[in-house]
């Protein structure tokens, strides 16, 4: 259902033109204009809801509704506040507004008229009413009226509510890494672009149209997929990049949020190297609780990081067997694999490497193996360890491995060279 609230206050108002763009309708009543604006973009209204005062009433009371009723035919209603500017008044005025927002109706405000009050108890309402109880607040308009050439423009208003969604989704982005609520609003306002959708409001969609490509990053490391992550990353940077809005006063708001946006991503897009990426990963995965992600990426990527630096294949088996084997000499699940001899050479020349970093794959790699399988084994492998330890470790844990990884890429490079 479709409804149209406003204001009506007790001014002497005149028989006016109020424009906006090519639209210009004369009415005494901003509201009765702004009405007819919407009807005219294809928003027929189902209700129109007024709220008045005693005095409000008695002054203009008979003229609106003889004027909304020329435009309108559907059901007209006045509810009654009082006249006040108390902390009390003010509470009951947000609650009155929000007992007219019913679940899942989509409303219209026109915020003209009232006490100086009005537009921001209106906004707070309608924000309010949608996370309460899934109204959905499409627009808020208001009449600003030019005395020297008595004409009036219709302001849509519309971009704050805007700012105010986009605000929250990121926010939930920044603190969550899951970008479910970009995503919702991103397919809300496409279906809204379609008609309804200012040229101003298309620029901010288009901005932000990235939700579902922040999504592949975020599954991939929710996920651990090591292998596709760097080419999801490298397709996210290029298109945050690539996408500036305009300097005008309007978008900068927006451009502040676009910015904000983009630094969660900062450490990640930074990295250069691929232990880089691991270790900004890494720490994605303890800025959002991640913690077995965390392990696995750990371990995982000191084998896939060997691979490479012996120029092997790191989705080879047989490869990604022979350089594990080295490692859990030290911790983990140690097997026995009969290599080709390629590979038997890569083992002793890593072992020769490794030897320098005997003591502290003794005890920081059989750590983060243990911890690891602790995980997989959801605590039924009898090592008894604490939540907390398992985070705590991290903290340490993922200094020496990235350390290692590029101590190896010094060692084995030189060797490679010599």
């Amino acid at each position: 259902m479709k409804r149209f609230l406003t204001f009506l206050g007790t001014g002497n108002y005149l028989d006016t033109p109020y424009i906006k763009g090519k639209f210009s309708y004369r009415s005494p009543y901003v509201q009765v204009a702004t009405l007819a604006y919407l009807k005219e973009r294809g928003q027929e209204m189902d209700e129109v809801v007024v709220f008045v005062t005693e005095s409000s009433l008695e002054k203009h009371g008979q003229q609106m509704m003889s004027q909304l009723k020329s435009i309108f035919t559907g059901e007209i209603k006045f509810v009654h506040y009082t006249e006040t500017v108390t902390e009390d008044g003010l509470w009951n005025l947000f609650d009155l507004i929000n007992q007219q927002l019913r679940p899942d109706d989509s409303y219209w405000f026109d915020i003209t008229h009232g006490y100086r009050s009005v537009p921001l108890i209106s906004l707070l309402s309608s924000q309010f009413a949608t996370f309460l109880n899934g109204s959905s607040i499409e627009g808020i308009y208001y009449g600003q009226y030019d005395v020297k050439q008595q004409t009036g423009e219709l302001v849509d208003l519309s971009m704050l509510l805007q700012l105010g969604a986009w605000t929250s989704a990121i926010q939930s982005f920044k603190s969550t890494g899951n970008p479910a609520e970009l995503i919702n609003l991103e397919k809300k306002e496409r279906r809204a672009a379609i008609q309804h959708l200012t040229p101003e409001q298309r620029t901010i969609l288009k901005a932000f149209q990235i939700g579902s490509e922040i999504q592949k990053v975020t599954q991939a490391i929710e996920m651990c997929r090591a292998h596709q992550l760097p080419e999801k990353i490298v397709r996210l940077k290029e298109m945050m990049n690539a996408y500036t809005l305009p300097e005008t006063t309007i978008f900068r708001p927006y451009r502040y949020l676009f910015e904000s946006l983009k630094s969660t991503f900062s450490d990640i897009f930074d990295a250069v190297t691929r232990v880089d990426v691991v270790e900004s990963v890494i720490r994605w995965c303890l800025r959002y609780g991640l913690y077995q992600q965390a392990y696995t990426f750990l371990v995982e990527s000191l084998y896939t990081e060997t691979c490479y630096l012996y120029q092997l294949d790191p989705l080879n088996k047989e490869a990604r067997n022979a350089v594990k084997n080295v490692f859990t000499k030290y911790g983990g699940k140690h097997k026995e694999y009969r290599m080709e001899p390629f590979y038997e050479i890569v083992q002793r020349d890593l072992e020769k490497c490794l030897l320098p970093k005997q003591k502290m794959l003794e005890t920081t790699f059989n750590d983060l193996t243990k911890k690891r399988n602790n995980f997989l084994h959801a605590d039924m492998n009898g090592d008894k360890i604490k939540e907390t330890t398992l985070i705590e470790s991290l903290n340490t844990l993922t200094p020496d491995i990235i350390a290692l990884q590029r101590y190896l890429g010094t060692v084995i490079s030189k060797q490679s060279k010599d």
